[in-house]
């Protein structure tokens, strides 16, 4: 515990410093702030007197810093600016001028720097001493000023010396990541300053650690390695382009580098920070510890070297096959490095006895460690580290914390049937992509000639029972049984998963071994690569047996060639068992695109398609055998739809679109314009082009998609029903809804016989229903359209699943009966407490389930408002609909309309609280985006027309009848438009009908003065 300062001395330390300052003149002050001896003790005295003026301020008497800056006479404040100047330039003044800036107050601050170093502060960084003053400065200044010194310094910086410019780069990174300052423009520099050619170069001269093979090592080159490296740290911290800069040097550096500078006393250091760094990607982890590999015991045997190693534990989180890889090759040198102190340090921290002796605690001893190292970064970043929407989107998706069931095909491996150039993607790239995730995978020795012998031990009947019973020894707690399972069969593999999942069907009926029977359950989707489900004949069976046996499975036998064939019956069987349990699950077929030389396919399309309702067919760009093997993540195949799929979740359309364009483009090059998998592209780019509210194209994408796929495989295609929903999505949105309520009663029809209410595609078409129902005024019939998708959600899916909460909103948003762009002040229908509870809670799950910036917490949240108005709490409100506009104007821009919608509500609030002004200034704002986005004629802007007109009449002052004109004029527009869409028993034409009966006087009196010259009246 600190002791306390005892009063008296306190006393006596202002009565010496009082003193001093009282019987020292400025001139005799000024001389010992640059003498080298009086300089200290005016340091110490002007230091304790600013720490005690801070603890107990004086605002009487006089002080050493008031003598020092003192401005007497005609010349004061000239004399006072030239000694600033001086103490700057100053290799002695410096410090003493540095103490100031320290520990001044911020009035006194400004003064000084705006005096004598905002003016030299480029001449200040070329003097050594100096440049410490500079880097106090950066820490005190405000953020445009910190702006302002990094667009003046940076462009000097290359003739400073190296260690200088080091420090200076290291004090505006820290600043400008503290004032939330774009670091790119400092990254842009280092790479300029620091870029040289080679491998690894770009370190190797901010390190220079290259250079001390000499053995020559002067004060000032050391400190420009420590400054380097330290530099080199602080943006390893940094996530983005300072530590990707980092870390592609590090990756280019051959093994021998690597090695020499953990070997280093100051680019180890770099090492070090760059595995334990949390911002480092398991992909680079992996890469940089790599290079240990048959170097691990010259590491430690060396004392740099040794502590490289340590940190290495930290660097194989998540990696736990480098882990052991790395340990086994310690207890191998065992001898070697273990007696020094160094050494024990390594034996310690990798704790050995416990993998020597008893392993298992060692592989609990490391997953506890892993834990410990991502909660402690969680917990001490967590209100610090920005978060993405991409990230978010990454975290929804890996809450459901799946177990993923890998099944490789005939005479395939666990892990080599995944891998392509020593990456396995399942466990070197997916574990990035659903962190939660469990991933499994299933290995299984199988003898081709039996695989279809009912009879046999190595039968896939027997496989299908292993996987389940593997399964269940996977699945032991109450949490895990609970865990939803998404099986990956590949080639073969996918019939194994088939018989088990029929097996675990058959136990679920007749009730019998309920833990496999849970499996069945728990399954919600299932993955086939290149399976062949049937054969379309006996003899196409024949032909991908013989390809399957003699191109994949490498055997020209013709016992195994023949096993195959007799498969036939055995595929059938499979195809008719499992497709009465296919209906609750997802399932995805990927086709091979890419034949084989002088073969073709080895699975036909056909045969690779199970043909139920609820499947999706998608095409792989690669053979059978390569179409389970991704490369790295930089891989097109794995990255495409992923990365497209996580822009769409986090909302972020722009760009979705942007890279689903480049996927299109290269879809059409390769396939063409009218192939199933350019379809899937084309749809995508409909549904990003309709979020955007870019409705010319997308309906242009929408119709391309739907006649195309409607041509090739007919209008019952589950795809092509889907791209007609789109379409009428598309012209309801254009405000054609006569034309989209005839698509989608058509397509209900279709879609409710072929693929059940239950499918998820035809509970969106219910929705469309709904919404048109409710446009259009006819609320019973939305009513039973969107209660009726909700029941089938919370029982399908759950009741708090996203996509219910979203049920619940269309519920609420229908009983409530007012949407902002059908809303007049003299219609305000009733509304119940029904839709106010499940509005509220609609809107708190969707916040805790997908985040406050989703769009559908944004709907959410504007019902809720809705409520509010409903109520009449209209300041309530109107802060919410406040708050809803501000994260809508970030996620989607100000001019989207999904803004607007929050814009026209705020706009009914005011109305209410008599605020005409605001109302019409928030009116005229919408309609212009609306015009813009929709067009003059939309529903959408002729409604904004109405609200406009009735705005002028929200209060009769017959004084100002340039009012009735005015709204008469704008009610005028939005009839004339909305009459034959909307039809007279709607509303909004009622009401402004009634409204123009009041206004028509008034318009008709303009247009007479109008015609006989007289002075007319206006607004």
């Amino acid at each position: 515990m600190p002791r306390v300062v005892p009063a008296s001395f306190a006393a006596a330390a202002r009565s010496i410093v009082a003193d001093i300052a009282e019987k020292s003149s400025t001139a005799s002050l000024r001389a010992l702030a640059i003498h080298p001896l009086g300089n200290p003790v005016l340091q110490l005295l002007l230091e304790l007197e600013l720490r005690m003026q801070k603890a107990t301020p004086e605002k009487n008497g006089c002080s050493i810093l008031q003598r020092l800056l003192a401005e007497d006479g005609s010349n004061g404040e000239i004399e006072c600016t030239e000694f600033l100047k001086q103490l700057l330039l100053d290799t002695v003044g410096s410090y003493l001028l540095e103490t100031i800036v320290e520990h001044s107050a911020g009035k006194i601050f400004k003064l000084v720097y705006r005096r004598a170093i905002r003016e030299q502060m480029i001449e200040a960084l070329e003097v050594e001493s100096a440049s410490f003053v500079i880097m106090r400065v950066l820490q005190r200044l405000g953020r445009q000023d910190v702006q302002d010194a990094i667009c003046l310094i940076l462009p000097q910086l290359h003739m400073l010396a190296g260690h200088t410019k080091s420090s200076i780069l290291l004090h505006l990174i820290r600043c400008s990541a503290k004032r939330e300052l774009s670091l790119d423009p400092i990254a842009a520099t280092i790479d300029t300053l620091y870029g040289i050619d080679g491998p690894g170069g770009f370190l190797q001269n901010m390190l220079k650690w290259e250079e001390s093979s000499d053995g020559k090592r002067t004060a000032k080159y050391n400190a420009t390695r420590t400054q380097g490296s330290l530099l080199a740290q602080e943006m390893l911290r940094r996530p983005g382009q300072l530590s990707k800069v980092i870390h592609d040097s590090l990756a280019k550096m051959p093994a021998e580098k690597i090695v020499r500078m953990a070997e280093d006393p100051a680019a180890s250091h770099v090492l070090e920070k760059a595995l334990a760094e949390p911002a480092s990607t398991p992909v680079f982890r992996r890469l940089l510890i790599a290079n240990f590999f048959g170097n691990t015991i010259r590491l430690a045997s060396s004392i740099y070297g040794a502590h490289v190693l340590v940190f290495a534990w930290e660097g194989t989180r998540g990696l736990q096959h480098y882990r052991e890889r790395l340990i086994e090759e310690l207890c191998k040198g065992e001898r070697e490095w273990r007696v020094s102190f160094h050494g024990r340090m390594i034996w310690k921290k990798w704790r050995l006895d416990l993998y020597k002796h008893r392993r298992h605690e060692w592989l609990v001893a490391c997953k506890a460690a892993d834990q410990s190292f991502a909660q402690a970064n969680e917990h001490a970043t967590g209100s610090e580290r920005h978060v993405s929407a991409i990230e978010l989107a990454r975290r929804r998706h890996a809450s459901g914390k799946h177990n993923l069931v890998f099944v490789h095909g005939l005479r395939g491996h666990p892990l080599d049937t995944w891998k392509k150039d020593e990456i396995v993607w399942p466990r070197d790239l997916l574990p990035d992509d659903v962190p939660n995730a469990r991933i499994l995978t299933f290995g299984y020795q199988a003898d081709a000639v039996s695989f279809f012998n009912h009879v046999s031990h190595s039968s896939i009947f027997q496989h299908a029972q292993n996987l389940l019973q593997d399964l269940q020894l996977k699945r032991r707690t109450a949490d895990e049984k609970k865990r939803p399972i998404i099986f990956i069969g590949h080639s073969l593999g996918g019939l194994v998963i088939k018989d088990a999942l029929c097996k675990a069907y058959e136990y679920h009926m007749q009730n019998r071994q309920p833990r496999a029977a849970a499996i069945l359950v728990s399954t919600t989707g299932v993955i086939f690569l290149g399976t062949p489900h049937r054969g379309s004949s006996q003899t196409a069976w024949a032909k991908v047996a013989t390809r399957l046996a003699k191109y994949v499975l490498k055997d020209q036998d013709d016992r195994v060639i023949d096993a195959l064939k007799r498969g036939s019956e055995v595929l059938e069987r499979l195809q008719d068992s499992f497709a009465g349990i296919l209906h609750n699950l997802t399932i995805y077929s990927f086709f091979e695109d890419l034949a084989v030389t002088g073969v073709g396919k080895i699975v036909d399309d056909d045969s690779a398609t199970i043909g139920c309702a609820n499947e999706v067919k998608r095409w792989l760009s690669a053979n059978h055998m390569d179409m389970c093997k991704f490369d790295g993540r930089e891989s097109k195949a794995y990255e495409r739809d992923v990365r497209v799929a996580e822009y769409k979740d986090a909302d972020q359309w722009s760009a979705a679109r942007k890279a689903e364009v480049s996927v299109l483009e290269t879809r059409r090059q390769q396939l063409g314009d009218h192939h199933p998998t350019t379809l899937l592209s084309v749809y995508s780019m409909a549904r990003i082009e309709l979020e955007l509210a870019s409705l010319e194209s997308a309906k242009m994408f929408a119709e391309w998609a739907w006649s195309s796929s409607s041509k090739a495989s007919g209008r019952e295609d589950p795809f092509a029903m889907r791209a007609e929903c789109l379409a009428a999505e598309v012209k309801l949105n254009l405000g054609k809804l006569s034309e989209a309520e005839e698509l989608v009663n058509t397509l209900m029809v279709y879609q409710s016989e072929i693929m059940g209410l239950e499918h998820f595609d035809t509970m969106q078409t219910l929705r469309q229903q709904g919404l048109i129902c409710m446009l259009l005024e006819r609320d019973v019939e939305a009513q039973a359209h969107f209660q009726q998708r909700l029941d089938i959600l919370v029982r399908v899916v759950s009741e708090t699943h996203p996509l219910t909460s979203e049920a619940y909103v269309d519920v609420a948003d229908n009983l409530i009966r007012i949407k902002t762009d059908l809303y007049t002040p003299y219609l305000v229908p009733d509304t119940t407490s029904q839709a106010v509870t499940m509005a509220n809670a609609a809107y708190d799950r969707l916040k805790e389930t997908v985040g406050a910036r989703h769009q559908a917490t944004l709907r959410a949240g504007d019902v809720v408002s809705q409520t509010m108005i409903k109520q009449g709490q209209y300041t309530e409100a109107l802060v919410r609909l406040r708050r809803s506009s501000i994260l809508s104007r970030n996620a989607f821009g100000a001019g989207h309309p999904f803004t607007q919608q929050s814009a026209l509500a705020m706009a009914t609030c005011y109305l209410h609280m008599q605020r005409e002004e605001e109302a019409r200034r928030l009116y005229l704002e919408v309609s212009a985006n609306y015009t813009r986005v929709y067009g003059p004629n939309h529903p959408r802007t002729l409604l904004v027309e109405l609200n406009l007109g009735q705005s002028y009449l929200n209060k009769y002052d017959f004084k100002d009848l340039g009012r009735f004109v005015a709204a008469g004029q704008h009610l005028q527009r939005g009839l004339q438009g909305l009459l034959p869409i909307l039809g007279a028993g709607h509303s909004c034409i009622k009401a402004a009908q009634q409204a123009m009966e009041i206004c028509k006087p008034m318009m008709d009196l303009q247009q007479t003065t109008a015609r006989y010259g007289l002075p007319g009246f206006s607004r």
